[in-house]
């Protein structure tokens, strides 16, 4: 089985300094040509064995905690991982918003409900940078439109804890992008 990879990433694949290319699914977009390390989970089905990579092992105990859950399959779990950074899935997950997780293409309210029932969190470090209050923005923001990952980068740069401020600070910010 193989456990890690680095190499250069280029056409969906990782070169090895040995000439060896290596077909590797990812949860986030990599530029051509970059030097990565990547662990790596490989799931063996029926006629096909395929390579998921990850640029840290929190990312993939999660991966491998979603794909354990029935009717999530790598594919989704991917999705769930590319959407948010992890202390945000975890900041969900904990407090059970199934409206955020919901919104996750290919996972639904269902699917969100099955999560927070049945995942088995893996214990690892992360940093909680965003709190119950900022959770709750970014479920309005997204509700207006924004993109997930924009509005994260956003929250995450805006250092007050008033609400009204942070809102309107976030808007002003996203607006701008």
């Amino acid at each position: 089985m193989i456990a890690y990879l680095s190499g250069i990433y280029t056409q969906g694949a990782v070169i090895t300094d040995y000439g060896v290319g290596y077909k590797v699914s990812l949860s986030k977009e990599l530029s051509e040509n970059s030097k990565v390390e990547l662990f790596i989970s490989t799931i063996y089905k029926e006629n096909s064995v395929t390579l998921y990579g990850f640029e840290d092992r929190n990312s993939q105990l999660f991966f491998e905690s979603l794909i354990k859950i029935n009717g999530i399959g790598p594919q989704t779990a991917l999705n769930i991982l590319s959407n948010s950074s992890l202390d945000i899935l975890y900041q969900a997950i904990e407090s059970k918003n199934v409206a955020f997780l919901s919104k996750i293409k290919g996972l639904g309210a269902k699917g969100a409900n099955r999560i927070i029932s049945d995942i088995k969190l893996p214990t690892i470090s992360y940093k909680n940078s965003i709190n119950d209050s900022k959770l709750e923005i970014l479920n309005l923001l997204s509700n207006l439109g924004f993109e997930q990952n924009k509005i994260i980068s956003v929250l995450s740069e805006i250092d007050s804890v008033d609400d009204n401020i942070l809102v309107s600070t976030a808007l002003s910010k996203l607006r701008n992008k």
